[in-house]
């Protein structure tokens, strides 16, 4: 399956990732919350102090524009790119993002 390639692809390049410093990981804690027995949610609670341009409150430019290739697991059609979140809170977090900056 497609979904399975890209997930055993983002495993494979965050190893890459972490050890090139490209990904910077923050700890959190987790909380689960149940709503009725079939609904389970993780609530994540940063503990690691975050980047500081990631805390300024200012306009900011377009955080993925150019995009860190050694983070990009693949290109998707001709519009979007699937890449590995810089800061991820586990493992293989991705990101799909626009080739081009939209509003």
């Amino acid at each position: 399956m497609v979904n399975e390639l890209y997930w055993k692809s983002a495993i494979e390049l965050s190893e890459q990732a972490i050890a090139s410093q490209a990904l910077i990981p923050l700890s959190t804690n987790i909380s689960l919350i149940t709503h009725h027995e079939a609904e389970c949610f993780e609530l994540r609670h940063l503990i690691s102090k975050p980047p500081a341009h990631i805390s300024e409150q200012k306009p900011k430019p377009n955080p993925f524009r150019p995009w860190d290739e050694r983070l990009q697991i693949d290109l998707i059609k001709n519009s979007h790119v699937l890449i590995l979140n810089k800061y991820p809170v586990q493992i293989g977090h991705m990101l799909l993002i626009t080739n081009k900056w939209l509003p």
